[in-house]
């Protein structure tokens, strides 16, 4: 029952879509627009950003668009790399940067006379580095006892300058009185993955009974973790949510 009221209601969104013709004579008419949006993106990797964009209609078919997006909410799971032992209070610590400024340029094409319309945009993730110092020694499970030495480890992984296209479909009402308000959702794909992961010792973690860390231990944890990082993708979908006003 829950499918078919939700498959009516699809329905009835689309037919307004394709039927309603004073939707393209106000795309036509007010042809430069300012939003203010939400904008979700999800994988192995989760954020959301707020956006200002500004769009011009071509005609009443194409618009062509850019936002800047200011990233507010983020958690990049891929970041915390998988390894031999999870990681806990009593065995490591995270320190976390984020460069949350972003953007995107985006054309929506209106194959009818309305609201639906097909999206297609290149955007920017945001840059991020994730630490972990960890104080354990991953080939000896008794290390996580406090009274055995333990080496400190640390790894840092970094994602800078990565893009992502991102096509899908949605619905946008430009309304007579200049206001508008639409939504899109779809699918979207890394186009450059881009990763930098490293290994090192780290004095943070050498406290009683904590002991510097040894090549094997870099090396192990190494091996584990790298091919894992580089098999993530930060972004499978798109949610974009946006008001405005047109001129």
């Amino acid at each position: 029952m829950k499918f078919i009221s939700f498959f009516l209601i699809l329905l009835s969104l689309f037919t307004f879509a394709i039927e309603s013709q004073t939707l393209k004579e106000n795309r036509e008419k007010r042809k430069l627009s300012v939003s203010l949006g939400y904008n979700f993106l999800t994988g192995d990797g989760v954020n959301g950003s707020k956006a200002i964009s500004l769009d011009y209609s071509i005609t009443g078919n194409f618009k062509l668009g850019a936002a800047i997006q200011y990233v507010d909410r983020s958690r990049f799971l891929n970041a915390r790399l998988v390894t031999p032992l999870a990681c806990y209070p009593l065995t490591c610590s995270e320190y976390q940067k984020l460069n949350p400024w972003t953007g995107k340029v985006y054309v929506n094409y209106f194959p009818f006379s309305g609201s639906f319309y097909l999206v297609a945009a290149i955007g920017k993730l945001p840059d991020t580095s994730i630490e972990t110092v960890y104080t354990f020694n991953p080939n000896d499970i008794n290390s996580l006892i406090l009274s055995k030495p333990r080496p400190a480890v640390s790894n840092t992984i970094t994602t800078n300058n990565n893009y992502y296209a991102n096509l899908g479909f949605g619905w946008r009402w430009d309304f007579d009185n200049g206001l508008l308000l639409g939504f899109d959702f779809g699918l979207a794909k890394e186009i450059n993955k881009k990763r930098n992961l490293y290994f090192y010792g780290d004095a943070r973690g050498l406290v009683e009974p904590n002991r510097a860390p040894g090549l094997n231990d870099i090396l192990y944890l190494q091996s584990f973790t790298y091919n894992s990082s580089l098999a993530s993708n930060l972004v499978s979908g798109s949610l974009n949510i946006y008001a405005g006003i047109s001129f």
